[in-house]
């Protein structure tokens, strides 16, 4: 679903992508068919968004990168630290020109590397791509979203639940199913019946006792760091006391006050409802979400209704 996400069927002549230190033209092909299908089955992503020549909060991206290679039994990359990260970002971006907003995409996936003795070791490749963000993130924050559930397949659950995998294939099914129904998105549930999130996005409430509440990572909800910054801002604001991260039943949602969606891409969503009515009319979180935006997207505080 990510390399979906940032697919170009006809590159820019010259965009560059970052692999193991080297830099390749985007249409450069650097898989046979069986490493391909290996990246895709052994591999995941992991967004940023930059603006400038900088990738914003990077040491949190990079912090949840090393923990999903952790978990997903990934071997750490060859000489790779916060600082050699940084500067493959920055150099790629110079490079490609790419000098406002900036989607970015990292994706790890596991290769074999034959040895001087003929043995083939184990090793982690790590890809950058980066494309102009243009229209596709914030710009309209009261664009209104509609969700439906979606049951017919059901999110993992434990500790790398969160991890988003190149191929997923409830991911899919999820945003397929809301299409058919006219919705924008598919929310997911886990295999224990309660909420997991969106595919690519985290899922909050806002409850009547003025608290934000989501999923957590083991739920099954996606390993977006832009969770750390809805932490720490949420409380600002006055109309929310504290975030917390417990398990969610669906029945929560249509309780809920109201709700939004984050993503390191797309930032804060306001839903409107879920089905086929508008259900979430209180005034609390629109001013919220558009202050965490204003947070998250400083640059584009002028764009702003």
């Amino acid at each position: 679903m990510l390399l979906r996400t940032l697919y170009d069927p006809q590159p820019p002549r010259g965009r560059l992508v970052w692999v193991d230190g080297q830099f390749l033209p985007a249409s450069t092909p650097i898989f046979t068919h069986a490493e391909w299908q290996g990246a895709q089955l052994l591999g995941f992503g992991i967004p940023l968004i930059a603006h400038g020549t900088t990738a914003r909060q990077l040491p949190d991206y990079f912090a949840s990168l090393s923990t999903q290679l952790s978990l997903a039994k990934l071997p750490f990359p060859a000489g790779l630290s916060l600082e050699t990260l940084e500067k493959a970002i920055a150099t790629l971006l110079n490079r490609n020109r790419h000098f406002s907003t900036t989607l970015l995409l990292l994706e790890a996936y596991l290769h074999y590397e034959r040895d001087m003795l003929g043995f083939e070791n184990a090793t982690t490749s790590l890809a950058i791509s980066s494309l102009p963000a243009g229209c596709t993130t914030y710009v309209e924050p009261e664009r209104p979203v509609f969700l439906e559930f979606y049951k017919e397949r059901q999110m993992p659950i434990g500790p790398a639940a969160g991890i988003r995998w190149l191929a997923s294939p409830v991911e899919w099914y999820a945003e397929h199913y809301a299409a058919r129904y006219g919705r924008d998105y598919g929310i997911l549930l886990n295999s224990k019946g309660r909420v997991a999130g969106i595919p690519g996005r985290m899922l909050y409430i806002y409850t009547s006792e003025k608290m934000l509440v989501t999923p957590p990572v083991e739920e099954g909800a996606v390993d977006d760091p832009i969770r750390l910054m809805i932490a720490r801002t949420a409380p600002l604001s006055k109309g929310v006391v504290a975030v917390e991260e417990r398990a969610l039943m669906p029945k929560q949602l249509l309780e809920a006050e109201q709700i939004f969606l984050a993503s390191t891409w797309y930032g804060l969503e306001r839903v409107v409802g879920i089905g086929n009515y508008p259900r979430y009319m209180t005034g609390v979180t629109p001013p919220l979400t558009e202050m965490l935006n204003r947070v998250y997207f400083p640059e584009r505080t002028t764009q702003t209704p």
